[in-house]
């Protein structure tokens, strides 16, 4: 964990270094109003780093729902990048799988996904004006992610109701299905600095699957899309409708299918959602 960084700096050598164009870089800034003091909302957040360089920030307790969604944008900004395109093999593999190849192509960083994320968010905007504040009162965690939505744990009893098998998408907000972390930051910033997500144990207690985050948070973005794209009464009832159709087999619901199988982790007894 860092703090006290320079992001502005930061996003401009992740540009680089990830090839983005100087033409796109010049429309970003100009189609978006982004400068140096764009980036001050993050420059003092606690900060985890994963494998390929990206960067997480760790919500404060008292943030807004206003600015958390700024942070989350802005993340999204400041990588440059999200990785998905190459995700580590070992995704999606337990120890006598292959791994599978992702579900899509990855789609280029650009002024136009910082539109449709901020268009989403927008649609979203429950997630931010009443789920934030209701999970930091329960003692959850929240970090923001490369992908543009916020992955968060813990929070006692009445948090973990609304996360369900692996983990559950709601709105802009993943919340990751794991009971009683004893420091919901420091399991999140285990899993971010692992690259990856520990989702079935053996009876002995030895993880024997992950998931490449990577590609976990492209399938969940995705489901942040169909919130946004169905409402939030039109995508829960939709999911219900879908799942008693098919018998609770997460396989064969369309919206699990449109958000990609092999990235979400359905080759598990233990799936996210």
């Amino acid at each position: 964990m860092s703090m006290e960084v320079n992001v502005f700096e930061q996003w401009l050598d992740n540009a680089v270094r990830r090839g983005v164009p100087d033409e796109e870089i010049d429309r970003i800034r100009r189609e978006h109003g982004i400068g140096p003091a764009s980036f001050a909302i993050l420059e003092t957040l606690p900060v985890f780093t994963d494998p390929d360089k990206k960067s997480y920030f760790l919500l404060p307790r008292d943030i807004s729902g206003e600015d958390a969604a700024s942070v989350v944008l802005m993340t999204y900004i400041v990588n440059a990048g999200t990785d998905y395109g190459t995700a580590d093999s070992p995704a999606n593999a337990s120890h006598d799988r292959t791994p599978t190849p992702n579900d899509f192509s990855e789609t280029p960083y650009s002024s136009a996904e910082i539109s449709r994320i901020s268009r989403r968010q927008a649609a979203n905007w429950w997630s931010y004006a009443q789920d934030v504040g209701f999970m930091m009162a329960r003692g959850a965690g929240l970090v923001t992610t490369p992908n543009g939505i916020l992955m968060g744990l813990g929070g006692g009893r009445l948090v973990s109701i609304f996360a369900a098998k692996g983990g559950t998408t709601w709105g802009d907000i993943f919340r990751l299905n794991i009971d009683r972390p004893m420091d919901p930051a420091v399991t999140l910033e285990n899993i971010v600095t692992s690259g990856s997500m520990p989702i079935s144990q053996d009876p002995s207690g030895t993880t024997n699957h992950w998931l490449d985050l990577d590609r976990l948070l492209h399938h969940e973005e995705i489901h942040a899309e169909q919130w946004a794209h169905k409402g939030y009464y039109g995508f829960l009832l939709s999911y219900a409708w879908q799942g008693i159709k098919a018998r609770g087999d997460g396989r064969k619901i369309p919206l699990e299918q449109q958000a990609g199988l092999a990235d979400g982790g359905y080759v598990s007894s233990v799936m996210p959602v």
